[in-house]
């Protein structure tokens, strides 16, 4: 039987990615306050926990609910090591609180920017909200957060391990945003 074509691999991956940018779903704040977003291939799950007076925890878990292996490029996603970029907008009463964190300009990729996740895994990142946000100043009680960045780029089938065609250069990143819902924190 011949190979597919190329052009049927990349129109199933950017079919993949429109299915997963409409995809949204917003949490009901309870005790645990907790918001997740489902795609086709990754699941989202975001929280938020108080820990005292000015000290926010937020927990992503990030779930390849897929029947294949992917690899995503971790660029300004809570799974790159910290605050490089406003992957959540924290919003006091009617204001959006401005974003404290670092921002990065960005080269090429390499292999090891990419976050390698077997199909039914899951990896979790936990930040600290006052490193990027500051409230003190607002005198709010509640704090609205909703978390949303864009995958810079998918790749779909490869096996976690093999990073033998990573990275793939800016002119072939397929990416798609990712929502990962809305949580109320009462301070």
């Amino acid at each position: 039987m011949p190979d597919a074509p190329p052009w049927l691999g990349r129109l199933r991956h950017r079919a993949v990615a429109l299915i997963a940018g409409l995809g949204c779903c917003w949490g009901v704040p309870h005790a645990a306050m907790t918001a997740s977003s489902p795609s086709p291939a990754l699941r989202c799950h975001f929280s938020a926990q108080v820990l005292g007076p000015g000290r926010i925890e937020l927990r992503f878990v990030l779930t390849n609910q897929g029947a294949h292996p992917l690899h995503v490029l971790a660029w300004g996603s809570p799974f790159e090591g910290g605050w490089m970029a406003p992957f959540v907008r924290a919003r006091a009463a009617q204001n959006d609180l401005p974003y404290l964190g670092a921002q990065l300009k960005r080269g090429e990729p390499d292999a090891s920017d990419y976050l390698p996740l077997a199909a039914g895994r899951s990896i979790t990142a936990r930040h600290r909200l006052e490193e990027a946000f500051d409230w003190s100043s607002t005198g709010a009680t509640e704090l609205t957060l909703h978390a949303h960045w864009r995958w810079h780029d998918v790749v779909l089938g490869l096996p976690p391990r093999d990073a033998a065609s990573l990275p793939r250069p800016r002119s072939h990143h397929e990416g798609w945003n990712q929502d990962c819902g809305t949580v109320r924190v009462g301070l």
